[in-house]
């Protein structure tokens, strides 16, 4: 399924990565993994993505997870890598999100770096 014509902007999404199972090609449930960095954070936009989003795959509602990535310092360095590794399929800015990824990378790294510090101690 085409992502890229999907209207992200009207659901003020800045970024958006696809990863899990569609981007792996691993797992047996085949969900619609998103993580979403939004322009004015909301809860009910996530609501609103999901219903978009559902009826663009034409899959239902349940099939589709979002995370948000603007509540990143809340989310496990574990999850924010792997988000990363996914596939981008939408950025309004290049400059943007290549900061935030950036941002949110180092973070993680470095919380993995010290942390295999402490477990070697």
């Amino acid at each position: 399924m085409d992502l890229s014509n999907f209207p992200w902007k009207v659901h003020n999404v800045r970024f958006a990565i696809l990863f899990g199972s569609r981007v792996t090609g691993k797992g047996f449930r085949w969900d619609w993994d998103f993580a979403v960095y939004f322009s004015d954070f909301k809860l009910e936009y996530i609501a609103d993505l999901v219903y978009a989003l559902s009826k663009h795959l034409n899959v239902r509602e349940d099939m589709i997870d979002i995370v948000p990535l603007n509540l990143f310092d809340d989310l496990p360095c574990a999850l924010v890598l792997k988000i990363l590794n996914g596939k981008v399929v939408f950025y309004d800015d290049e400059e943007f999100y290549s900061r935030q990824w950036l941002r949110m990378m180092g973070i993680c790294l470095d919380f993995v770096v010290d942390y295999r510090k402490i477990e070697n101690t």
